[in-house]
């Protein structure tokens, strides 16, 4: 089985109005959850921010607000996938008490991951995983801040490198072909 896996998974949402103009530097998927299902991906990094209390995704500046209850019933159905979650911003206790209620609510869904983004502390009990993000291999990836632009020049090349052994986590999934 290829380990195929998107990276910030939700970043295809709406952000905040005033930050639309920017989300060329922040969007790195453009297919929903089920559309990249559909293309193979099983393991989705999703990005957590808690903004005065709530729980939202989101991908740097950039906050989405999505159904997670949506999202987690179509792949705990599914039941062969694995989700990261990731503290992008905001109340660790809120987030440990995020994971703990997706965990219990979805056991079909194998949660990874449970670090806090700025220092990739582990703050959550979730497993780790082995992954291989070809935007950041890059030699020069610093060069890249257009996700979308770096997934044109580089996906067919890097999709050499999707196996069994390890997963794969690519921008714009649906640019594989």
């Amino acid at each position: 089985m290829r380990k195929l896996a998107s990276h910030n998974s939700l970043s295809y949402h709406t952000p905040q109005w005033y930050l639309i103009p920017f989300t060329f530097m922040a969007k790195c998927q453009s297919l929903t959850i089920q559309e990249q299902y559909n293309k193979g991906v099983r393991l989705f990094d999703i990005r957590v921010k808690i903004v005065k209390g709530r729980i939202y995704s989101g991908h740097g500046l950039m906050t989405y607000k999505v159904n997670f209850n949506d999202i987690f019933s179509f792949l705990h159905i599914k039941g062969d996938c694995q989700v990261r979650l990731l503290l992008e911003s905001g109340n660790e206790d809120t987030f440990v008490w995020f994971v703990n209620e997706v965990k219990r609510t979805f056991p079909k869904i194998t949660f990874l991951g449970g670090q806090r983004k700025k220092d990739w502390e582990k703050i959550a009990n979730l497993p780790d995983f082995a992954c291989t993000d070809y935007y950041w291999k890059h030699e020069k990836w610093y060069m890249f801040p257009y996700p979308k632009k770096y997934a044109k020049r580089h996906n067919r090349e890097n999709k050499k490198w999707i196996s069994g052994e390890i997963w794969s986590m690519f921008d714009f999934v649906e640019l594989l072909k």
